[in-house]
């Protein structure tokens, strides 16, 4: 009874068919189901009715701060004439452009039109420089809005937070230096988390 008898796996399972089948169970993959989880943030950026745009400090040919906004709907750059006047660069006006809705009805473009386009101006912000075609319009409520050639060139990546800080993640050309910075703080006083002035709605159920 002591003598060693070599069995392979088939030959024990074709013995007993038990032990083949409590091999079978134990070796059977099997698919487990994830439970869905729900976590409660509480500290959640609430639907909002308005959200306040991204803006940045840029500084316009190595010698002109500015605040700037960060408009990523906008197919085009534009400069106020304004902030033109307080440089000394370089304008193209042998142009034909006409950009409808940055200010004002496109009725009004006449007096709000544009002038011509700075051609390869060095936008830096934190220390990415990055050349930018911008306009520059007669009348605008920003000095400078930074639109979609921009942002494709800086390779600007925007981000909307869990804690409701919009930031903006930026390039070199040459990939070298990465900037991030906050865009709009949470919380900002442009966020409108209603659309009547609070205590106007009871008034009206007055």
């Amino acid at each position: 009874m002591d003598t060693p008898v070599s069995l392979t796996m088939k030959e024990v399972c074709a013995i007993s068919p038990d032990l083949g089948n409590w091999l079978s169970d134990r070796t059977r993959k099997r698919r487990k189901p994830i439970e869905a989880t729900f976590t409660s943030n509480t500290t959640a950026t609430p639907i909002l009715y308005a959200a306040a745009s991204g803006k940045v400090k840029a500084t316009l040919d190595g010698t002109y701060k500015l605040d700037s906004l960060l408009d990523d709907g906008s197919e085009v750059n534009l400069m106020s004439l304004h902030a033109f006047q307080q440089m000394n660069l370089p304008i193209d006006t042998e142009i034909d452009w006409k950009i409808n809705g940055y200010d004002g009805e496109p009725a009004n473009m006449k007096d709000k039109g544009v002038i011509g386009v700075c051609h390869n101006v060095k936008v830096d912000i934190g220390g990415v420089e990055i050349p930018t075609h911008i306009f520059v319009v007669a009348k605008s409520k920003n000095d400078l809005l930074l639109g979609r050639p921009w942002a494709k060139a800086a390779r600007a990546q925007l981000t909307n937070e869990d804690n409701g800080t919009y930031t903006v993640r930026i390039k070199s050309l040459d990939g070298r230096r990465v900037v991030k910075f906050i865009a709009v703080k949470a919380g900002h006083e442009r966020d409108r988390i209603y659309a009547r002035n609070p205590g106007e709605e009871e008034d009206l159920k007055a």
